[in-house]
């Protein structure tokens, strides 16, 4: 991660904007290559998209091309996880998964890591097969107080033509909208004119693309049990920001406030609303807590009464602040992961004595 240097164009609109001092403006590290600001093509397209040259901290490059020499260390491509398995006799300590292919694996401890969306359809179905679900008080939490940023997309437009590159280098806050941000989008003119209706002639696109700059607004909306992810085929996602009628409000007044801003600092601005199909920033639906009344997964990771059963992803976060959650999500993981690590350590003199291996499936 690493700030990259606010660019002219954005500089100019910051500096006309920070005329009410209630816009606060900071750098905005990204997973990005300090080269890829030799990459003009690779710097303009990088938001949303994967990198040619392998200059953005993604999966593949930063975690995954390290561990392929690793002995102990295994990627399955393409192998959707069907299933969740119990040990037998025991059902509520989980042991193991079932492939869609029919695959099974065992091994000590499992770390769910499906996403929000997926990780709680994943435990619902086993909590519905093994007759758990009328045992065990997480049971009726699991899939509930999902949480998604609401978005809003804004292109202004001014005269002059904009030649940022990465453009996605700052977050802007105000103090008023306490649950809210604002960072530049990532796109280009060419990206942006792709945004814009086509019914307008392609000369005129082209022209106020070249001279637009692109923003994401977007207000943490807080926890409703009602907002939840419910398990079935198809499954279904039951959200209603209407339950959340105060971070509602807070994104319309963000929304209007920035735009008002943005024409007095010479910019005529357009809105989308993002709704859930363009949805992005999903967690809660396994919550952490402290107890099995309250939450699904405990300080630990662990799934409160399923030994070996442990979530490592955006899923147990109870708030999802007013930023980008991705890095808590990762410091989440490796908070996990050490502690797994830590207790792992100390079982392996136990475990050598009985010539039992320890394995695990992530």
């Amino acid at each position: 991660m690493r700030p990259f240097d606010c660019e002219p164009d954005l500089a100019a609109i910051l500096d006309r904007l920070q005329a009410d001092s209630a816009w606060q403006s900071s750098p905005m590290p990204m997973g990005l290559s300090a080269d890829i600001v030799n990459h003009p093509n690779e710097a303009a397209h990088f938001d949303g998209f994967a990198s040619a040259k392998n200059l953005k901290g993604e999966a593949e490059t930063s975690l995954l091309s390290q561990l392929q020499a690793r002995t102990n260390f295994t990627l399955l491509p393409d192998a959707e996880v069907d299933a969740l398995l119990g040990h037998p006799g025991s059902p509520a300590t989980v042991s193991g998964v079932r492939l869609r292919d029919g695959r099974i694996f065992y091994a000590p401890r499992i770390l769910l890591a499906a996403g929000a969306l997926h990780s709680p359809r994943l435990l619902s179905r086993y909590l519905s097969e093994t007759g758990l679900g009328s045992v065990l008080p997480v049971a009726a939490l699991v899939g509930r107080y999902v949480k998604l940023h609401l978005l809003t997309a804004m292109v202004s437009v001014s005269l002059g033509i904009k030649a940022d590159l990465i453009r996605k280098t700052t977050v802007v806050i105000n103090e008023r909208f306490p649950h809210s941000s604002i960072q530049p989008l990532g796109f280009d003119g060419a990206l942006i004119e792709a945004l814009m209706p086509r019914c307008l002639p392609g000369a005129l696109r082209r022209a106020v693309a070249k001279r637009a700059y692109g923003f994401f607004l977007q207000t943490e909306d807080g926890s409703d049990v009602g907002n939840r992810v419910q398990p079935g085929t198809p499954p279904v996602l039951d959200y209603d920001e209407a339950r959340l009628p105060a971070a509602a409000l807070e994104h319309r007044r963000l929304t209007r406030a920035f735009q008002t801003a943005l024409l007095k600092a010479g910019l005529l601005s357009f809105t989308k609303r993002i709704g859930l199909n363009g949805t992005a920033h999903v967690c809660g639906s396994l919550v952490c807590g402290r107890s099995p009344a309250d939450s699904v997964v405990d300080a630990s990771g662990q799934v409160h009464g399923m030994p070996g059963l442990y979530v490592v992803d955006g899923s147990v976060l109870p708030r999802s602040s007013r930023v980008n959650p991705s890095l808590t999500i990762y410091a989440w993981g490796l908070k996990v992961a050490d502690a797994l690590l830590r207790k792992f350590q100390l079982e392996r003199p136990a475990l050598s004595q009985v010539g039992t291996e320890a394995a695990y499936v992530a």
